[in-house]
């Protein structure tokens, strides 16, 4: 008998985290559920357009969407009201009208214990020391020049929001919202439950370049520092505000600088890290808010912001390693602190909502906004999505609601009611209406049977080199080349610069190892280097690229990888748990392996250190991390385990691009038989676990060299895996005797014909939508899982 979704979560937590951990996790949620309703304000802040012609401060593509992302998300999953969803872009958000906004909208509307967001997305600054305290001493400020001297000279070095007045080019800061002054509008709030979400940063990476300037394929949100004093308006400004909450004026700063913002503070970086525009098909987002409202969309009441930052984290990593996320404010250091302080108002996890209906409910518009960028990219006309219930014990009904995708653009795709009969009555009719405000999940996923590997071209390259890069790459099947910051791209092919090698060396790369300035190689979009792609000083474009070839399909490759994402849609009943192997010191026996991080088909990660962090209980030095470290040398192991109600067959694919990669199943491989053989490979008894590399398996599992991401996909079938089998026979039997299958499996020369014959085995075992076009390949959610792990290789 199938277990329903309650029984299998009930089983699940209770192998991870314990019966008691688990009622008291449940109690908790209960109560946060109680809570009274609360009044839900929003102040959303977007800027791209900077009008001032000729200033340093140039365009950016991302905040209007990040101000779009935010919208849909607080509307659809946390029960905020569109008329209580204040939005500010472009020339709409001027210092005057954003000051504004936030007296009249959260300060005079906000009743203790109401929940209040404010979203800014744009240029960051700095405020440097003046050169002069003239013109800078307010009415109601420090009655000398000395002490007016000294108040900006406190002030020097803090962080600006950049506004949509014009910037001027003297020492004045009219356009910047200081961080002093944010500092005490938040706090003239009537409510301590308020989240500030950040999208931008303070640091010019660039040694003065215009603001906008690409770092690889991303786009830099800060605009380069200056010599800037705040005007006697801001000082007066700030004078009423600490006068009106009781503050003396050396109080401000101390708290600034100990981070004492009220509520929970979400930056996209550090005071001196990188906030990135991301550049995707059909739209541009803040790698930040892309990232942070993808996982919100797939949070449970059961999932803290802490874990939802450190999966954001993971996700915006896998583009720049520039940009690192953080979690500030007093109340950041609840363990158990609810996102936005409000839960979701509906269960059931989807990748969207629908936000618009045409055609008396037959047609209309969804959000996509709740599945992986990645995914999204590829998310192909076909695609099916069922509308869900309101709540994840209601079974499935024998005729669902479901949509087929027509054309996507970006983030939104137009649908249509599947399979409406001729003869259906009208109350009938009226069930397979689409509504707005409805979610829904995927059911068949949809994608290109040859997807291409877009590479970048650095602007920095001479105009030659370019066209030299753009033939080359013409040449290799399934590459496109384009221009670095004009489309969507997965890579950057570039020279290496001394600030390039200087990070490889950050990474323990010295001597022979380290490639020359100069040399050509690839990036990932954020210009992080990948350090065996570079060739020798004085190679030509044409000759680097041709090296680059099967690099280049190893990168394919990871693409497909992360197609396979779908832990939050699959219906399958399954997990994975990583663990470190040898916990204990060296030469300690008995040792026990530790979890590092679990998923499973129900969001989030089910592992003790999950659960436990949630009923307040010890959580065994457990990281709550998305992106998990992992020390060179290290052992591993991985559960696979089986909650379904029949066989499974799984296996774990280990894809980088800095190496090959692996792949590994959860049952011996015999060396003697031929791989199309073992038709046992991966098998997993329903209700059952395995152990990777199982206690026989004479070779561990060992993190080796070179550093840098490495993502495990842990993949689950409900058909044995017979074209993977066929491909690593194959590719066993190129290498001569000496290379048995056992060895192909861990050092694979060609990953991307292992993901292609994965893909085939997987749209084999999904029943395949009629009438869908030869070039396209169907996934069933019903018939295959894919979890994923983002590690870094340290």
């Amino acid at each position: 008998m199938r277990l329903g979704r309650r029984a299998f979560l009930e089983r699940v937590l209770s192998a991870l985290a314990g019966i008691a951990c688990s009622q008291a996790l449940s109690l908790r949620y209960a109560q946060v559920l109680a809570q009274p309703t609360q009044r839900k304000l929003a102040l959303l802040v977007g800027i791209n357009q900077y009008r001032a012609a000729g200033s340093d401060s140039g365009p950016l593509l991302g905040c209007l969407t990040d101000v779009a992302l935010q919208r849909e998300l607080l509307i659809h999953r946390f029960g905020f009201a569109s008329s209580d969803i204040l939005t500010l872009t472009d020339q709409q958000a001027s210092r005057t009208a954003v000051e504004a906004a936030f007296r009249q909208h959260l300060i005079g509307q906000a009743q203790p214990g109401d929940v209040v967001v404010f979203h800014f997305s744009g240029y960051g600054s700095r405020l440097k020391a003046p050169t002069t305290a003239s013109n800078t001493v307010p009415s109601a400020a420090p009655n000398t020049a000395s002490e007016a001297q000294s108040a900006q000279t406190d002030k020097a070095g803090q962080e600006t929001l950049v506004l949509a007045d014009p910037v001027v080019l003297d020492d004045s800061a009219e356009a910047d919202l200081p961080a002093d002054t944010l500092l005490l509008l938040l706090r003239s709030l009537a409510t301590d439950q308020v989240t500030t979400v950040l999208d931008t940063c303070y640091t010019d990476p660039v040694g003065g370049l215009l603001s906008g300037a690409l770092l690889g394929q991303l786009r830099v949100r800060s605009r380069p520092g200056r010599r800037l004093a705040l005007p006697a308006s801001e000082l007066d400004l700030q004078a009423q505000l600490q006068a009106s909450l009781g503050l003396e004026a050396n109080q401000l700063a101390v708290q600034r600088r100990a981070g004492q913002v009220p509520g929970v503070v979400l930056s996209a970086a550090s005071p001196s890290a990188l906030a990135l525009d991301g550049l995707w098909q059909g739209y541009s987002a803040g790698l930040f808010t892309r990232s942070l409202t993808q996982q919100l969309w797939q949070m449970t009441p059961a999932t803290t912001l802490r874990i939802v930052l450190s999966h954001s984290k993971a996700m915006a990593r896998s583009q720049s390693q520039q940009e690192q996320p953080q979690l500030q404010g007093q109340k950041s250091s609840q363990s158990a602190l609810a996102a936005y302080f409000s839960p979701p108002t509906q269960n059931p996890i989807g990748a969207g909502a629908v936000i618009a209906v045409e055609d008396g409910g037959r047609g209309g518009q969804l959000w996509l906004g709740g599945l992986p960028p990645a995914v999204l990219e590829a998310y192909a006309p076909g695609s099916v999505l069922t509308v869900a219930g309101t709540s994840p014990d209601v079974l499935p009904r024998p005729d669902p609601l479901q949509v087929q995708v027509r054309a996507r653009n970006g983030l939104s795709a137009q649908v249509r009611v599947l399979e409406v009969g001729a003869n259906e009555s009208s109350s009938s009719l009226q069930d397979k209406s689409l509504q707005v405000g409805q979610h829904l999940h995927e059911q068949v996923r949809v994608l290109p049977r040859n997807l291409n590997l877009v590479v970048a071209l650095d602007p920095a390259l001479s105009r030659i080199e370019r066209v030299d890069a753009t033939s080359a790459l013409s040449t290799l099947a399934q590459v496109q080349a384009v221009q670095a910051g004009e489309q969507a791209a997965d890579c950057l092919f570039s020279q290496l610069r001394a600030a390039d090698q200087a990070a490889l060396t950050t990474r323990s790369m010295t001597g022979p190892d380290l490639p020359t300035v100069g040399s050509y190689g690839l990036f990932s979009l954020g210009r992080d280097p990948i350090p065996e792609s570079f060739g020798e000083s004085g190679e030509s474009v044409g000759s680097a690229i041709r090296r680059l070839g099967h690099r280049l399909q190893n990168l394919l490759a990871l693409k497909l990888l992360r197609l396979l994402n779908n832990g939050n849609s699959s219906q399958m009943e399954v997990a994975a748990t990583l663990a470190l192997a040898d916990p204990g010191r060296a030469g300690e026996s008995g040792s026990v392996p530790r979890q590092l991080a679990g998923r499973s088909t129900r969001p989030w990660d089910q592992t003790e250190q999950l659960q436990a962090s949630k009923a307040g209980l010890p959580t065994a030095g457990l990281p709550a991390a998305g992106l998990l470290e992992l020390p060179v040398g290290s052992s591993l192991k991985m559960q696979l385990s089986n909650h379904d109600n029949q066989p499974l067959y799984g296996c774990i694919v280990a894809l980088s691009p800095n190496s090959k990669g692996s792949i590994r199943f959860p049952t011996s491989v015999d060396p003697g038989t031929e791989a199309d053989n073992q038709k046992d490979w991966g098998l997993l008894a329903s209700q059952g676990s395995r152990t990777v590399p199982h206690a026989t398996e004479p070779i561990p599992w060992i993190v080796r060299e070179p550093r840098g991401l490495v993502e495990v996909a842990v993949i689950f079938s409900r058909a044995p895996f017979k074209q993977v089998r066929q491909n690593l026979g194959q590719a066993a039997r190129q290498t001569g005797a000496a290379q048995t299958v056992a060895q192909e499996m861990l050092t694979l020369r060609n990953p991307l014909s292992l993901m292609r014959g994965l893909l085939l085995d997987l749209e084999q075992a999904s029943p395949r939508p009629s009438g869908l076009a030869d070039d396209l390949l169907a996934l069933d959610v019903n018939h295959w899982a894919g979890l994923m792990f983002t590690t870094q290789i340290v």
